[in-house]
Formats: C-alpha cells, sequence, structure tokens
C-alpha cells in the first residue's frame, strides 16, 4: 500500500491545496510496510550509552541535592532559638544528632572500592583478564562490606532523628503550642533511603560485571560496562562525600 505525495496536481482545488501544503514537510514516499516492517536496527554511535549513563547521573544529582539542600534548610531553621521560642518549642541546636563512628570507616571503604574499580578499567584496557577479575571481585568485597556498615549506623540515624523530633513535639504539646509535624524525619528518611537504593543497585551491577569478567566477556576492545560501574561508583562516592559532609556540619 504506497501513497505517493507527488501524484499528479490535475485535481480539485482543495486536493491541490493539500498538496502544496505538505509538499515542503515530505518529499519521499511513504508506504505503509515501511512502518510495519522497519527491517533490522542500526547499531547505535559509540559512546550513546555513556551518554545517557552522564544524563541518568545528573538527574540523580539534582535529587540527592534537592534533598540535602531540603536537609540543611529544615536544620537551619530549627536551630535558631529566637525562631524556636516563638513557636513555643526548644530549638535543635547543630551537633545534636552525633554521626555513628562507623560511617567514618564506610567512608575509607567505599573511596577504597573507586579505587580498585578504577584499576579494573585500567586491567582490561591492557587485556589483564586476570587482574580485571581480580579488581572487579575486590571492588565487589569492598562494596558489600561498605553496605554492611552503613546499614546499621543509618537506622541509628534515623531513630535518632525520630526520637529528638518526638521529645521536640512533645513538649510543643505539653507547653500546648499548635506547630505542625516537623518535615525533618520524612527529609532524613528520604535521603538514606535514596542513598540505600542507589548503593544496592552499584552492588548489583558489580555482581553483573564481576560475572562478565569471569566468563571473559570484556577486553581491549570492548569494556564499556566496566567503566560504566566505575563512574557509577565515583559517583556514589562524591554523593556520599556531600551527604556525610553535610550530616556532620548540619546534624
Amino acid at each position: 500500500m504506497t501513497f505517493d505525495i507527488n501524484c499528479a496536481a490535475d485535481g480539485p482545488i482543495i486536493w491541490q491545496s493539500y498538496l502544496s501544503y505538505i509538499q515542503p514537510f515530505a518529499g519521499v514516499t511513504m508506504t505503509l510496510g515501511t512502518l510495519l516492517n522497519p527491517g533490522p536496527q542500526q547499531p547505535l554511535p559509540r559512546g550513546t550509552g555513556t551518554l545517557a549513563l552522564w544524563w541518568f547521573l545528573s538527574g540523580l544529582s539534582m535529587l540527592f541535592g534537592a534533598s540535602m539542600i531540603a536537609y540543611i534548610i529544615i536544620r537551619i531553621a530549627r536551630a535558631n532559638v529566637e525562631r524556636a521560642a516563638e513557636l513555643g518549642v526548644p530549638a535543635i541546636p547543630f551537633g545534636t544528632y552525633e554521626l555513628p563512628p562507623a560511617l567514618w570507616l564506610s567512608t575509607l571503604l567505599v573511596l577504597a572500592a573507586s579505587v580498585t574499580i578504577q584499576l579494573a578499567v585500567t586491567s582490561v584496557r591492557r587485556e589483564r583478564q586476570t587482574e580485571l577479575r581480580r579488581w572487579t571481585l575486590v571492588t565487589l568485597i569492598l562494596g558489600a562490606a561498605f553496605c554492611i556498615i552503613q546499614t546499621p549506623s543509618m537506622i541509628d540515624l534515623v531513630r535518632n532523628h525520630y526520637a529528638e523530633v518526638e521529645r521536640v513535639s512533645a513538649i510543643a504539646t505539653a507547653a500546648g503550642s499548635n506547630i505542625a509535624p516537623s518535615p525533618l524525619l520524612g527529609v532524613i528518611f528520604v535521603l538514606i533511603l535514596l542513598h540505600a537504593l542507589h548503593v544496592v543497585g552499584g552492588l548489583i551491577h558489580l555482581v553483573v560485571i564481576h560475572v562478565g569478567a569471569m566468563r571473559h566477556r570484556y577486553d581491549h576492545e570492548f569494556y564499556a560496562p566496566v567503566k560504566h560501574a566505575a563512574l557509577y561508583w565515583h559517583f556514589l562516592d562524591v554523593v556520599w562525600i556531600f551527604m556525610f559532609a553535610t550530616l556532620s556540619i548540619f546534624g
């Protein structure tokens, strides 16, 4: 079934007007069969996956950035003594929420994982398959240790925020102050949940990469998945450092 827009122009005036309108936009013949059976797909241009990952990480950066900015704004407001006095509630000064010491160790682990995954990229570029498998395994172990150490620490952090918010709310209720519930607990919960989900996603990617390395799927010509894993873990490093600094300063 073929429709040719370059058909004869001798027809009704309406038809000629229609052809003169669509002619600049379509100078080729379109067939229904071409639409239903497009044939083999053309390969994606080189670097498309990397570009898509950068767009993905950009979106995550805005998401994490917005969450941390919201936390900072709320903490500054709740630490304001004058504002708290006006509301009839005690202020929550900076330093109220002490970070678990284990978070310092987890920071060292995630930084080390970033180094080892970069060594894996260097190894596959040089066609050193044994080193590639070794460094992907080490990175996976470091990432798992990071997750194991952070889990109880983050739970404690949420509990500390919950306890303090409840304490302030109880004081406000006893004093007869009618204030809206603080969004602080919701913000810290969302921030930690986002962090946890992306760490788990990074671990799953590392498992896939290590299995692929064990099966000799990567070489000096094809190692984009390994490079993407390294880029993702570098991103997690930056996010965690900013998140750790935010919680340390404004917590």
